[in-house]
């Protein structure tokens, strides 16, 4: 994966690559943190590194970067047409269109943003907002793994993590991916909150099911009901008590105890 190589995907899908700004690096910290110091720009900027040596996700949480396997990327969004409450799930939404588009493999969604496939996460996404004047700048993080061997992750991550191509040849290459990711970040922001809302929640495999809620550690099993027209998750407990729930308010867990 190089720059030259995603401007040539970018180009033969049309996309207009004097739209946005793509610096690409070999190795980094964090595109995340190189992004944030980005925000003053004016301008909307791509990073996207070959790996990180301190990428992380929700909470500050180590997110897994080695050389060559995953896709490390952040945008600097610039007077974006996403408002605030729906933009973690618009870019789940079109992160899981362009996964579908370049490798055929639809993925589900575990609220509010982590993406699997096969019961096993795949891609995160951090979003970050900043008021600059009288406008709203996202810097939006995402960390796919892209390949992988069972044998190369590691001991902690075994039973959470996985790759899009687990111990198999991969059908696509990490720079039409990231091609379609920029097309779709910026061509389908015309897309309206009802929308996004219907398709994400087509996407999310937790609803009608049993899940745990992590508050300091503790657990509480609850039933996922519904998504509301904000994004919030309404789950009932064992009491039968109904709460709804504002992404980063709580995590959520597949399994007891599972990190």
């Amino acid at each position: 994966m190089n720059a030259e190589n995603i401007q040539r995907h970018l180009k033969n899908n049309s996309f207009d690559i004097n739209k946005t700004f793509i610096e690409f690096f070999d190795e980094m910290d964090s595109t995340h943190t190189k992004a944030k110091t980005l925000i003053n720009n004016k301008e909307n900027i791509v990073i996207i590194s070959n790996s990180q040596t301190n990428g992380y996700g929700r909470y500050g949480k180590s997110f897994h970067s080695p050389k060559g396997r995953g896709i490390y990327m952040s945008f600097v969004l610039n007077y974006f047409n996403v408002s605030i409450d729906y933009i973690t799930m618009y870019v789940a939404l079109v992160v899981c269109e362009a996964i579908y588009k370049s490798t055929g493999i639809q993925p589900s969604v575990k609220w509010v943003n982590d993406i699997f496939i096969n019961n096993y996460k795949i891609a995160g996404i951090l979003v970050d907002n900043f008021i600059i004047g009288d406008f709203n700048v996202y810097v939006i993080g995402i960390g796919i793994n892209f390949y992988n061997e069972e044998e190369s992750i590691p001991k902690e991550l075994k039973n959470v993590a996985r790759a899009i191509f687990m111990d198999t040849i991969p059908t696509t290459t990490r720079s039409e991916l990231v091609a379609n990711i920029i097309q779709f970040i910026y061509e389908k922001q015309h897309y309206r909150n009802e929308y996004i809302l219907d398709e994400y929640k087509k996407l999310l495999f937790i609803l009608n099911r049993i899940v745990y809620l992590v508050r300091d550690n503790i657990f509480t099993k609850v039933k996922v009901l519904d998504l509301d027209k904000n994004g919030y998750l309404i789950v009932e407990d064992e009491n039968g008590t109904i709460q709804k729930l504002i992404a980063g308010e709580v995590s959520i867990r597949i399994e007891e105890g599972l990190k």
